[in-house]
C-alpha cells in the first residue's frame, strides 16, 4: 500500500514522506504535520493499542491528526475530537477521528 501511495504522489507532484511503522519507535517530530492512520483493529488488533495511542501527540506535538478506528471509546484515549465520521470500512463500521492543530 505504502508503494502504490508513493506512485499515486508522484503522479500528483505533491511531495509526502509515507512510513509503516510501530508508532512507539518513531522519532519525535516538531514540524507541522499530518498523522493520517488506519489503526490496527478487529484481528488485527493489539489490545492495548488505545491505551497506547496517546503517544502520537508525544512525538508529533505540531501535528494534524485523521485516525481510523471502530470504538466509539477512542476519543477517551486520544480526546475528543474535532470531527467524527462513521462510515463502513471493509464491512466494519468505523469512524474517521479528526484533530486539528491549534
Amino acid at each position: 500500500m505504502i508503494k502504490i501511495a508513493r506512485e499515486n504522489s508522484k503522479r500528483a507532484k505533491v511531495s509526502v514522506d509515507f512510513t509503516c511503522a510501530d508508532f512507539q519507535t518513531l522519532p519525535v517530530n516538531t514540524v507541522q504535520s499530518y498523522v493520517i492512520s488506519n489503526l490496527p483493529y478487529g484481528e488485527r488488533m493489539d489490545a492495548n493499542i488505545l491505551k497506547q495511542i496517546n503517544i502520537l501527540r508525544d512525538k508529533f506535538p505540531n501535528a494534524c491528526y485523521y485516525l481510523l478506528h471502530p470504538s466509539e471509546d477512542f476519543e477517551q484515549f486520544f480526546g475528543r475530537a474535532e470531527k467524527k465520521i462513521r462510515f463502513q470500512n471493509s464491512g466494519i463500521w468505523t469512524f474517521l477521528y479528526m484533530y486539528y492543530k491549534k
